[in-house]
């Protein structure tokens, strides 16, 4: 009986532990093409390991982030992430966007990420960034929704090393002509800070929050350091059960 406990009480520990440990991205997940209502492969899970995660919700919540030269359009859209333990290193990005006005998919030419130091919970001095073009960001169909969607994923060079309990925000700007508008899908639930939106040309000329929403996007590490847990939940179970087994045995 006693051997039994003490399995039991190694095994707890363990098991909980387990539940935050990074996802490795192996898997290939089905998806409909809502164009063609065809089922095809998703190839958009980057190498290495999921650190972050906010899927995109299955709905028509998009919100514009563009930049367009024609008709001028700079707007974009960023969303926070932090991470409490040392994770190593950013190397890959995930994330999905929509088209509208008209709702007709068009190529983008590239795509602009940009990740931001915090400012008072807003984005504020630009960090890194990086300009992908279109052959690197292994477009494949997105979520379901009554616009077009695509999803997207592509390495980062050089990485970007994130500092333990620090806050950054993170945007995706498609680089495309306007007409039609394009713009990052949303995912379900509030995480952190919502995400904020600038469009100076709609006259929104400073970060400004969207009403409960959260941008869409995942971020991958090829190297783990440590398991980027969320709170110290797991680490007050491990003790207690570490002071049960003294006391018992």
């Amino acid at each position: 009986m006693k051997k039994l406990i003490t399995i039991l009480m190694m095994l707890i520990p363990a098991l909980l532990l387990s539940q935050k440990l990074p996802v490795e991205s192996s898997s290939k997940v089905f998806q409909k093409d809502e164009n063609t209502n065809q089922q095809s492969i998703s190839r958009n899970i980057p190498p290495g390991y999921m650190i972050w995660s906010q899927l995109p919700c299955y709905g028509d919540q998009i919100y514009a982030s563009q930049l367009s030269t024609s008709t001028p359009i700079n707007a974009k859209v960023a969303d926070d992430f932090r991470f409490t333990t040392d994770i190593g290193y950013i190397s890959a990005v995930r994330w999905w966007i929509s088209w509208w006005n008209p709702g007709e998919y068009v190529q983008p030419t590239a795509f602009n990420i940009h990740i931001y130091e915090d400012d008072e919970s807003a984005p504020g001095t630009l960090l890194a960034e990086w300009s992908i073009p279109f052959a690197d960001v292994h477009e494949d169909y997105g979520c379901l929704m009554n616009y077009p969607t695509r999803d997207y994923w592509a390495m980062l060079d050089p990485v970007f090393f994130p500092e333990v309990n620090k806050y950054y925000w993170i945007s995706f700007q498609p680089v495309l002509e306007f007409p039609p508008q394009t713009g990052i899908v949303i995912a379900p639930g509030n995480r952190l800070n919502n995400q904020m939106q600038i469009f100076p040309e709609l006259g929104i000329t400073e970060w400004t929050a969207t009403p409960e929403h959260d941008m869409a996007f995942e971020l991958y590490s090829a190297e783990i350091h440590a398991i980027p847990l969320e709170n110290w939940a797991l680490y007050i179970a491990v003790i207690l059960m570490l002071v049960f087994l003294v006391i018992r045995f």
